[in-house]
């Protein structure tokens, strides 16, 4: 089963906390992936103010961070920024009225004059079983597609309202700020984080997203774990002069016991990149990198040491929850850029790592709050 974020799984928690609706068994909930660092609680619904990247370097997303639900359907929405000074990542979430089926969208789009377009969203649907005879198999997940494109265009009042080009999902809706959902999404999630930071058994898919140099302003990671939770594909990212950067890929599978990701096949590349950050040109220097980085689990930093030229010399990566890297970085959201991995290490010698799957923590599934 594919996992998402904890955004998703979070908000349905939240549905049954707020409606009181029937709950299901708890051990039947599907993964959530645990937030590496939670945002503040808003006070009051936030207001709608478009800011341009010469008046402020801050993301504007910033100021719409929340829950917004559309009270007469039960679909709820949660939006954060993510990376460059425009990145916006949003989940949707509804549940059917017999609390059986939760349909839920992923997307990840740039914010301009309060609107935020997007593209490759991904749309899935999870089917809870009330008979299976193992609580750990009473879900089951269908993905619908990966390429929906479409706009949320947020109002001066913070009202948000969801073009969806591909299946009108979001005609009628109006999303409006939900404290209560707000506040408990950010308990919940500082909830997940304190729990996890200090486990002994992190898994890949807790250090699944963007990353920055603590000591290097240019130069930025993204990691995206496999469908198997196991396997993961890395970007780093090396800011140069205009439009120019520098690219490090590897595929590689995190060993949990001693919190490493050792690759081989590497590849390094220049690339020249367009005015959102998609790569126009590159030119490999070389496929044959080998190396490793060493997760530590208590600071939540990561560490490069690179074989091939030492280029990880001194770097810890952070995680960059707010802004997720720059234009320059290694692509949206939690994904990595466009295109495929240059030299796919497959074949190549690496480590054995523990390939078992963790258990899937509990989580409650939401029921529709539309009477």
């Amino acid at each position: 089963m594919r996992k998402f974020g904890i955004f998703a799984a979070v908000m349905a928690a939240i549905a049954v906390s707020v409606t009181g609706c029937g709950s299901k068994p708890a051990t039947a909930e599907p993964a959530a992936e645990p937030a590496q660092e939670a945002p503040a609680a808003e006070t009051a619904a936030p207001a709608a103010e478009a800011v341009s990247e010469e008046e402020d370097t801050q993301n504007p997303v910033m100021n719409f961070v929340g829950v917004y639900s559309d009270k007469d359907s039960g679909f709820s929405l949660f939006i954060e920024p993510t990376d460059g000074v425009d990145g916006a990542h949003i989940s949707v979430g509804h549940t059917s009225e017999d609390g059986i089926e939760y349909k839920a969208w992923e997307i990840t789009g740039r914010f301009k004059d309060n609107v935020i377009t997007y593209s490759n969203a991904i749309c899935f649907k999870q089917t809870y079983n009330p008979e299976a005879e193992d609580p750990q198999n009473s879900i089951t997940q269908e993905d619908i597609y990966s390429d929906g494109t479409g706009s949320f265009e947020i109002s001066a009042d913070s009202k948000i309202t969801w073009k969806d080009d591909k299946e009108n999902a979001g005609e009628g809706l109006v999303f409006e700020w939900d404290q209560e959902r707000t506040e408990q999404l950010q308990q919940l999630m500082q909830q997940n984080q304190d729990e996890d930071t200090t486990s002994d058994g992190m898994m890949a898919m807790d250090w699944a997203g963007p990353y920055k140099a603590e000591n290097d302003e240019n130069l930025t990671m993204e990691i995206k774990v496999g469908e198997d939770g196991v396997l993961c594909e890395i970007t780093v990212s090396k800011k140069g002069e205009g439009s120019k950067a520098q690219r490090w890929q590897m595929k590689a599978p995190y060993d949990p016991e001693k919190k490493i990701v050792e690759y081989a096949g590497a590849s390094k590349a220049d690339v020249e990149l367009n005015e959102i950050g998609e790569v126009i040109s590159s030119g490999v220097i070389y496929e044959d990198g080998t190396g490793t980085f060493t997760f530590d689990p208590e600071s939540m930093t990561v560490t490069w040491k690179d074989d091939k030229e030492d280029a990880g010399k001194d770097v810890v990566f952070a995680v960059d929850y707010n802004t997720g890297g720059t234009e320059e970085g290694a692509g949206e959201g939690y994904e990595l850029m466009e295109g495929e991995v240059v030299g796919d290490p497959e074949g190549a010698e690496i480590p054995e790592a523990d390939m078992s799957v963790p258990e899937e923590p509990d989580v409650d599934q939401p029921e529709d709050t539309n009477n």
